[in-house]
């Protein structure tokens, strides 16, 4: 769904990884397929020695001498190649006696590369040469951001790889999964990655992408399903079809010649029965009878790409029972080492694959295609007569609908679509910029901030990514992702250029003053003019007619068609070790407006369905200033006199603290699937979807948000259809003002076309989206597909709760309980308990067995076969996240101890009351326990799970009283005496060395002290307040001092630079 590689010629030159990966196949391979040659090999007549490339590559090119001949020969003016003469070569010391001024300098290369290699030095020509009104700009840079540049040259030379594949991620471009890990050269790793990296280049010269699935053992199933969803099958999942070829097989034992299939595949200790048997269970991994079963009940045949040890094969299974006459479509897998299969989707899926579900549906229910069109043009012409529909917003039954509603469109109940949303993308999976990175502090330094005015989609938290956290640990699902969230961009800055008076052309003002008015006559909807009736000289106004405008180019000398600024007005901090890419983008406006504009009066008057925003929350919004930006409309006649009503305070003041959570996590859903199914095109940027989400906000109830997240979602992509059916998305503080009127017909047609996908199509939509982000979430949906294949009224909801659902929520939370997601864990099994409690609403008259359960009970038997610890837990944050009591029925037959016995003269906390029962104290005083901090191990670990959870101030608090009593001990010789004299290895040493054994348990206690700061400062960073460890930094420094490690030293140097102490911290690790 990204962009062409041909339209990105600067990312062909990142061949590394691929290039590694061919040279292990051609070793490896008997038969090697055709690699992949090198674009940028040179002719065979300059390079002589490369006459053998396979040699090459199995030596790993160790020497390269013919490259470096070249080097020699076309680049005779290299002061590299002069400076190694230099080096290895000490004999020409006439070369060193040389004058300076006769020898080639480094500053004489550096000229000699930027003249043969323009490319290089393109940004600073463009602002030296191309761009001389820039220099105001470029002073202001200078002196705001001094080591803006260095920064940025230092990352882009040394380190451009890491660069490159963030740059991938953006554009949705496909890599290895072998190379998406945490593997610098596949081919040095195990023999699983060795032949999983082959299989990708196997694949590749097939033109297929290789996509992994969920590895629990029906990855066989799993491919073939996933390969049967690109084919527009969207219906079976790998459990039907492991039951239908189990069927098939039992009821068909016998091939062609009469030959029963026992006497080939099935061991001798086993017989056909328990063979069945065996394999129909759940996560039993598939073979050769099975697959030619499957190839049966699915009418396909598969072809098997296996890679094992040094060699590969491929194999396909063709069904008996296809008809001869019509061609069978054909499903390719891979095969990995004999331990896991992969789907080989073809390229291009993303263009195929609703296209075939399409058809596939259509000619099942032809019906309800023919009514959806109805209703859709009855919508249109409706919409177009009435003229109070002008706004994107229409009647729709998703408004206000509950659970129980069946879409129309998609013909699936919002029942089953809530489910799938909440639980595939999950709210935390899904990361913001500051949750990320840490904060605003981490991003923005503290002086930036002061100095510039934060505002946009970031600083809202709406602009979002996926943060994949997978099951199995560095395992990657999809060739699309690489295991981590794509770039994302830093808040907008803004400051004011000049100090202009403006006033509206209506307002009142001295004639002959020196005042800029601001006059919209003449201009495109939500632009204006800024004009002055004195004389003015350039290059700030320009004359028109006799009249002085104010002109935006000593602003921003270039903006793009669509008005919008050109990159080259972006500074770009590439961080390789930071996930978040950081995009800053600086605007200069001239001025704030003197009051709310009369163009943006119409918002103020308009009636709001929702109630949001309030009265009291309009009335505050208002007097938040609009910005006059130096922006032009695409269209304009005089676009370097035109000036933009900047909203971004007033939108970034509504949606920052003024919407719930369950409103911003929808957003996120919708803007996330946007993104993905549109291949994140640029004319839906973030701003046109949040316009969509500000409209809607206007018109769905607040509650429904919460209850039915999935019709939301549903409406905002219905909104924007129809906005771009009709070419028209109104800006929502100027309606006039038409945001998409600069786009061509062709362009909405495929805007169209792929937001429809997600309309049409919503659970799978999610599906594909989560898969290719390597989220392996998607596995809770199997049973939900198999439900929708049954369900047709509402009755049978019922049914479903009991047989679908509560089953899927029990699964999710045993296995994030597992894996320590507890908030993930608390969501599933709260959600489980509430639909029980729910129950006859579902359904009339029907008894409810549940109805009496107490959440303690039905945790209890959620989690059958659960560590009683893991339970545990899972209470804890029951009680902390939804205010219950569940941790009573452990106190009840356990001796327990509550938090604050263990927080020996500490502030009071939240959790103070919480009771801990003793042989949770016993499991965690394994990590560390200190006899006068008893139960420090467990307020650890407690602090540690508060963290991953984004409790930040509950655990800094704990923190800080650990750090309170550890160093009470630790500044006391009689405590440390005590604690080592009850040491074990003390009481069991024959020979006693005291004053050892003592700097032994300081160094120990230090380093856990370390860690414990370390976690603190983490704490106040997320929460945007280094400040606060400024009270700490004297008794960090002893710690890191007591450690002596370059580790701690070089944390320590880092927090010393953050506060504003490097100076003090410089002189103390001088000491």
């Amino acid at each position: 769904c990204g962009p062409k590689l041909e339209e990105f010629p600067d990312l062909l030159s990142h061949d590394k990884p691929e290039e590694s990966g061919a040279s292990c196949v051609k070793k490896s391979v008997a038969s090697p397929p055709i690699a992949r040659t090198d674009p940028k090999t040179l002719p065979e007549e300059h390079m002589p020695t490369r006459t053998d490339p396979e040699t090459l590559l199995e030596e790993h090119m160790p020497t390269r001498t013919d490259t470096e001949t070249l080097l020699e020969e076309h680049m005779p003016t290299r002061t590299d190649t002069e400076t190694l003469l230099e080096e290895h070569m000490p004999t020409r010391t006439d070369t060193e006696t040389l004058p300076e001024e006769h020898m080639p300098t480094r500053t004489d290369t550096e000229t000699l590369l930027e003249e043969h290699m323009p490319t290089r030095t393109d940004p600073k020509t463009l602002l030296e040469e191309h761009m001389p009104t820039r220099t105001d700009t470029e002073t202001l840079l200078e002196e705001h951001m001094p080591t803006r540049t260095d920064t940025e040259t230092l990352l882009e030379e040394h380190m451009p790889t890491r660069t490159d594949t963030e740059t991938l991620l953006e554009e949705h471009m496909h890599y290895c999964p072998a190379v998406a890990h945490h593997h610098n050269v596949c081919c040095k790793c195990n023999q699983f990655t060795k032949n999983q990296h082959m299989l990708y280049e196997l694949g590749k010269t097939e033109g297929l992408e290789m996509h992994d699935v969920v590895p629990d053992g029906n990855c066989m199933f799993r491919a073939i399903i996933d390969q049967l969803r690109m084919q527009g099958e969207l219906t079976l999942t790998c459990h039907s079809i492991r039951q239908m070829a189990v069927d098939y097989l039992k009821n068909n034992p016998l091939q062609d010649d009469g030959t029963h299939l026992e006497d080939f595949f099935v061991a001798d200790d086993e017989s056909w029965e328990e063979y069945l048997k065996r394999i129909s269970r759940d996560g039993e991994w598939g073979d050769q009878i099975i697959l030619r079963g499957l190839a049966e009940v699915v009418n396909r045949e598969i072809s098997i790409i296996t890679t094992i040890g040094d060699f590969h094969n491929q194999t396909t299974i063709t069904p008996q029972g296809a008809d001869k006459d019509k061609k069978v479509k054909t499903i390719c897998l891979g095969h990995v080492n004999d331990q896991h299969y992969y789907s080989l989707r073809p390229k291009g899926w993303h263009e195929n694959w609703y296209r075939g579900a399409r058809r596939k549906q259509l000619l099942e229910r032809p019906h309800f295609y023919s009514n959806d069109g109805e209703e859709q043009s009855n919508s249109l012409e409706e919409s177009s007569s009435e003229e109070e529909l002008t706004l994107p917003c229409r009647p729709s039954k998703l408004i206000g609908c509950s659970s129980q509603h069946i879409d129309a469109y998609c013909h699936a109940p919002i029942f089953h679509m809530n489910f799938v949303i909440e639980n595939v993308l999950p709210k935390n999976n899904i990361y913001t910029t500051y949750r990320y990175e840490g904060g605003r502090s981490h991003i923005i330094s503290v002086r930036c901030q002061k100095e510039w005015e934060i505002a946009g989609s970031v600083e809202e938290g709406l602009s979002v990514n996926i943060y994949t956290s997978s099951i199995e640990n560095n395992r990657g699902m999809g060739n699309e992702s690489l295991n981590a969230v794509k770039a994302s961009s830093s808040p907008n800055l803004f400051k004011q250029f000049g100090k202009q008076v403006l006033v509206f052309k209506d307002d009142r003002y001295e004639l002959g003053s020196e005042v800029v008015i601001i006059d919209s006559e003449n201009t495109s909807p939500g632009f204006t003019h800024l004009k002055s009736e004195k004389i003015q000289l350039p290059p700030f106004f320009t004359e028109i007619n006799g009249t002085f405008f104010l002109s935006n180019t000593s602003f921003y000398t270039g903006m793009n068609a669509n008005g919008t600024l050109k990159n080259i007005r972006k500074l770009r901090l590439k961080d390789p070790y930071l996930i978040f890419q950081k995009d800053a983008c600086m605007i200069f406006y001239c001025g704030k407006c003197p009051n709310w504009p009369k163009e943006a009066s119409e918002w103020i008057l308009r009636k709001r369905p929702s109630g949001w925003p309030s009265t009291s929350l309009l009335e505050e919004t208002i007097k938040v200033p609009c910005l006059l930006t130096p922006k032009y409309h695409p269209l304009s006649r005089n676009p370097d006199i035109e000036w933009m009503f900047d909203f971004s305070f007033p939108e970034t003041f509504l949606l920052k603290d003024n919407i719930s959570i369950e409103q911003r996590y929808c957003f996120h859903v919708f803007k996330l699937l946007i993104d993905f199914h549109t291949g994140r095109r640029k004319e839906l940027s973030t701003f046109v979807l949040k316009t969509i989400f500000l409209y809607t906000l206007e018109v769905i109830p607040c509650q429904q948000w919460e209850t039915c997240p999935s019709a939301c979602m549903l409406y905002m992509t219905e909104t924007l259809l129809s906005s771009l059916k009709e070419r028209k998305i109104p800006h929502y503080f100027i309606p006039e003002n038409n945001i998409i009127s600069h786009l061509s017909g062709t362009i909405l047609y495929q805007l169209i076309e792929k937001v429809n996908v997600v309309r049409e199509f919503p659970i799978m939509s999610v599906i594909l989206m989560a898969e290719s982000h390597g989220l392996m979430t998607t596995y809770v949906t199997d049973q939900i597909i198999e439900d929708l294949n049954h369900l047709s009224d509402v009755s049978n909801i019922h049914d479903s709760v009991l047989n679908t659902f509560i089953p899927a929520y029990a699964q999710i939370t045993v296995t994030s309980l597992a894996h320590q997601k507890f908030c993930q864990a608390v969501t599933a099994v709260t959600a489980g308990y509430r639909m029980l409690q729910d129950l006859p609403l579902c359904g009339d008259d029907v008894f409810n067995p549940y109805e009496n359960m107490s959440l303690e009970m039905f945790i209890q038997e959620t989690t059958a076969g659960m560590k009683m610890y893991q339970v545990w837990w899972l209470c804890f944050f029951v009680d902390l996240f939804k205010k219950k009591n569940t941790l009573k029925s452990f106190t009840r037959t356990n001796p327990f101890k509550n938090i604050v016995d263990l927080m020996d003269d500490c502030p009071p906390g939240d959790l103070d009351d919480v009771s801990v029962p003793k042989f949770i104290l016993q499991i965690h005083s394994k990590e560390f326990e200190y006899k006068q901090v008893k139960g420090s191990g467990f307020i650890f670990a407690m602090c540690t799970f508060l963290m991953q959870e984004g409790e930040y101030g509950l655990a800094g608090h704990y923190f800080r009283g650990m750090i309170k009593m550890m160093s009470k001990v630790l500044n006391d010789s009689d405590a440390i005496m005590a604690e080592v004299l009850q040491n074990p290895t003390c009481q069991k040493s024959k020979e006693k060395n005291i004053d050892y054994l003592m700097q032994a348990f300081i160094t120990g206690m230090s380093s856990h002290l370390f860690i414990i700061f370390t976690n603190l400062y983490r704490c106040y960073e997320h929460q945007g307040q280094t400040g606060y460890f400024q009270e700490y930094i004297e008794q960090f420094e002893s710690v890191c001092k007591n450690m002596a490690t370059p580790s701690a030293l070089s944390f320590l140097a880092e927090i010393g630079r953050s506060l504003g102490t490097s100076k003090k911290i410089k002189d103390v690790l001088k000491h």
